[in-house]
């Protein structure tokens, strides 16, 4: 279960099960940054990635997320992530 707490200068903390220790971040405007230590389940060898996420929010309201996870400060993966605000015909179907 993921806890974010965002303070009135934009200050994010972070806390998860999957996350070692508190994430940090900040807001500024449309973006949002948020950094953490996130631990691969042990099925995926239990590793601990340094990892940095980047959100911005476009105007239509799309969000678009890229994470970044380093391990020894090597880059060992890479998601880019678009989420888009439900379309209201599927809102009224619901």
């Amino acid at each position: 279960m993921a806890r974010l707490t965002i303070g009135n200068d934009g200050k994010i903390g972070a806390r998860a099960d999957d996350v070692v220790g508190d994430g940090t971040g900040q807001q500024t405007g449309s973006s949002v940054q948020l950094k953490y230590k996130f631990r691969l389940p042990d099925a995926s060898g239990g590793h601990v990635l340094d990892t940095v996420d980047w959100m911005y929010l476009a105007p239509n309201g799309t969000i678009v997320n890229r994470s970044q996870f380093r391990k020894y400060g090597i880059k060992v993966a890479e998601l880019v992530a678009t989420m888009r605000p439900a379309n209201e015909e599927l809102k009224a179907e619901a």
